[in-house]
């Protein structure tokens, strides 16, 4: 009986919600907003869903539209900065001008985003990794790409798997770094589950600057003792610059870094020197390494075929998140005809079953992200490509 009147509580919720936002805007286009990094040290992020964006905007109201509605899209930059992008969703993230919000390229612009566009009750898909992101208590937020925990799991596992038992962590000192730092702990502490799963023991943390210029000072402290690895945790030019600077010094330990870094610009970046760093990886990074016959190998080839061909590049896996987003939308809006926007939410909330570029979606309203943790595939860099191993 308390599970049915909580289950009856969080429908009343969402129908008073929709109610709320139906009165502001009840037909016509369908107004999304995208607050992206097009400039800035997550340039290599945001650039890429742009471009996905408007690709798929373009296609679908060639096609017509969604059930003849429109698509209107507005993109703003954010700088890769939180503090900018809190002020475009302030301005963005308002019922009388927008139904949907998607950006957030880095944690902390997600975070920012998803505070104003809940306050002000508008849809929001972010593209940051960090699990707080969705956390509990933001029913209009929403999210894409597998989460930071995800992956501190799935690079302990594997850490297990080679016999290692100590792991020294690199974090770059932003939002989305101490968020993974304190998902480490917590997979690490003594008396906690994750230690008695993988039985990895932290050894220490070292802060970066968000500029990396400390990168060098902090590695003179890594020390290479056996059955230890190396945890790098950044995004765009970061990781990719800590990882040249780890391989600068020598240490030789097992590196890894976290899915912020599977990314072709990370490759091309890093160069030779992240042969052997291992990572979670979605999996888009792996399309071409899936068996001919995986039915899931098809829509991502599609995928990374029609960008490369549209870009001149390979899809990074924001862009796969960014087209997840939108195509979720898209599907969400093909369950609410005449029901009007305002149940675009719900519509959302109750997705059973998607399936996405990074995965397969089953939401839930006490699960805005609805992927499961084979999302995520270990994989190695070898040669310039994401390699599978396991």
């Amino acid at each position: 009986m308390v599970k049915r009147i909580a289950q009856f509580g969080v429908l009343l919720a969402s129908l008073l919600g929709a109610a709320a936002v139906q009165a502001h805007h009840g037909g016509g286009a369908l107004r999304v907003a995208a607050i992206l990094s097009l400039t800035g040290s997550a340039s290599g992020l945001g650039q890429p869903a742009a471009r996905v964006l408007e690709l798929e905007v373009q296609r679908e109201n060639s096609a017509g539209g969604v059930l003849e509605h429109e698509v209107r899209l507005t993109i703003r930059d954010d700088a890769s900065d939180p503090a900018r992008a809190a002020v475009l969703a302030n301005e963005l993230a308002n019922p009388s001008r927008t139904d949907v919000v998607i950006g957030g390229n880095v944690t902390g612009t997600s975070l920012a985003i998803a505070r104003a566009a809940q306050k002000a009750g508008v849809l929001f898909i972010a593209l940051g990794l960090s699990a707080r992101i969705v956390e509990p208590g933001r029913s209009f937020v929403f999210k894409t790409p597998p989460t930071d925990r995800m992956a501190i799991a799935a690079v302990l596992g594997d850490m297990r798997k080679r016999g290692l038992r100590e792991i020294q962590v690199l974090y770059v000192n932003d939002a989305f770094g101490r968020a993974a730092r304190n998902e480490v702990r917590l997979y690490t502490h003594p008396q906690g589950l994750g230690y008695r799963e993988y039985g990895i023991r932290l050894i220490e943390t070292l802060a970066l600057a968000p500029d990396g210029g400390d990168v060098a000072a902090r590695l003179k402290r890594v020390e290479a003792r056996p059955g230890r690895g190396v945890l790098i945790i950044a995004a765009g030019e970061l990781a990719s610059q800590v990882t040249r600077a780890y391989r600068e010094t020598g240490i030789g330990l097992p590196a890894y870094q976290t899915h912020a870094a599977a990314c072709p610009a990370f490759l091309r970046e890093s160069g030779v020197a992240a042969d052997g760093v291992r990572l979670p990886v979605p999996p888009l990074a792996l399309a071409v390494e899936r068996a001919p016959d995986d039915p899931a190998r098809a829509p991502m080839e599609a995928f990374a075929r029609v960008y490369r061909e549209r870009f001149g590049d390979e899809p990074c896996a924001n862009a796969g998140y960014a087209r997840d987003a939108i195509g979720l939308v898209f599907n969400a809006m093909s369950r609410i005809e005449g029901s009007g926007f305002g149940n675009l939410r719900i519509a959302l909330e109750l997705t059973p079953d998607y399936r996405g570029v990074t995965g397969r979606y089953q939401l839930h309203p006490s699960n805005h992200l609805g992927l499961a943790p084979s999302a995520l595939r270990m994989a190695e860099v070898r040669g310039g490509r994401f390699v599978p191993v396991d």
